[in-house]
């Protein structure tokens, strides 16, 4: 194996690659890089945590094709410390010690054997989706934050991906709030469903950026590919049954007040109650919400900072209503909204609020109330 590169093309790869790389695994090729020519003009990079793999194809020039597995983290800050310049990788064919030659520095690597790593499951290309970057990208950011952290309900930790004749979807919750969003795509012939896990939808976030070309998703049973130009991430799905299908299933009372809110000063008003509510040592985020014929009146308080009430200005058809709500969890849906305004539905004081985003009819968020004493 003999392959230039230059140094921003390898930095590049490696860079993206060993984010997935753990810095130590029982199985020592996992905690490192898998590199192979694929052709006279590229190379492609593999970084895998056995849950979660990264492959990256980068220019280079190949002389002599061959694979080898370097140590992830250690070549990433080398590649990083190396001044501009072409950089050479030379492996002999009895051995896996690597000479790396680039501008005032020659090294030997040692590597491991390429056939110890493990690698990524073989996608389908009849199983395929493409779906533009920017509706991937906003329904990720829609219902993200509602995934559920608790590995006790493993299928609650990722976020479920629905697809069918009657209308795509994605949604995350975690048994406090539920957050749904319709994908604005044409239906797809055939129902299919999977859950992805949160690892994946947080390493996906970090490179949905890198290209505004559409972005194609291809699956297995048990994985799922994301191919974004030169880069692929792929996981293992999570197995289960998902709670819930659809926001409609949490629908189970017809709301008794229509509250329509100017969302910054909603979320304005909700900072502030939480400043009250920081330091407090019982952990408390709870905020009030007093709705009466024209106004939300918004009051928290602290025993060790004192208490706080403001009144803001709302539009509301249906009966006054107090209730209780975790102002950090829905300063999350607020926040991750973008209209002027919002709309709350809300049939009791001991029932979910629904939240919708005036002007964005695809956002449904759900928020479990907290009981106030």
């Amino acid at each position: 194996m003999i392959v230039k590169f230059e140094r921003e093309d390898l930095l590049y790869g490696v860079s993206l690659a060993q984010r997935i790389a753990p810095s130590k695994h029982p199985q020592v090729a996992v905690s490192g890089l898998l590199l192979k020519t694929i052709d006279s003009q590229t190379v492609e990079i593999i970084g895998t945590d056995l849950e979660l793999s990264l492959q990256v194809r980068i220019r280079a020039n190949v002389q002599e094709h061959g694979q080898i597995v370097l140590p992830a983290r250690f070549l990433s800050d080398l590649i990083r410390r190396l001044p501009d310049g072409p950089i050479y990788l030379e492996m002999s064919a009895d051995s896996f010690t690597v000479k790396l030659t680039g501008s005032q520095i020659k090294m030997d690597l040692r590597g491991i054997d390429p056939m110890d790593f493990p690698l990524p499951q073989a996608m389908p290309s009849d199983k395929s989706w493409s779906v533009p970057r920017n509706v991937l990208k906003q329904a990720i950011n829609k219902v993200s934050y509602a995934i559920s952290q608790d590995e006790a309900r493993p299928v609650m930790t990722g976020l479920l991906l629905k697809l069918g004749p009657e209308g795509n979807r994605v949604l995350g919750m975690d048994g406090f709030r539920l957050a749904e969003y319709n994908l604005e795509i044409p239906p797809q012939d055939d129902n299919f469903e999977c859950i992805i896990p949160n690892s994946c939808i947080k390493e996906l976030e970090k490179l949905i950026d890198l290209s505004d070309t559409p972005i194609t998703m291809r699956f297995t049973p048990n994985h799922m590919s994301v191919q974004i130009e030169r880069v692929t991430l792929q996981t293992r799905l999570i197995e289960g049954q998902y709670p819930f299908k659809s926001a409609q299933e949490l629908m189970r009372k017809t709301p008794t007040s229509h509250i329509k809110i100017n969302r910054k000063n909603l979320i304005d008003s909700i900072e502030r109650s939480l400043l009250i509510t920081r330091d407090d040592t019982r952990g408390s985020s709870v905020v009030r919400m007093e709705f009466e014929e024209e106004s939300l009146i918004i009051s928290a308080q602290s025993p060790e900072v004192g208490q706080l009430r403001e009144e803001i200005p709302v539009e509301k058809n249906g009966h006054d209503i107090t209730i209780g709500f975790n102002g950090r969890f829905l300063l999350d849906i607020l926040r991750n909204l973008e209209t002027d305004y919002v709309r709350f539905d809300l049939s009791g004081s001991l029932a979910a609020g629904i939240v919708y985003s005036l002007g964005d009819e695809k956002f449904t968020g759900f928020l479990s109330p907290i009981r106030l004493s």
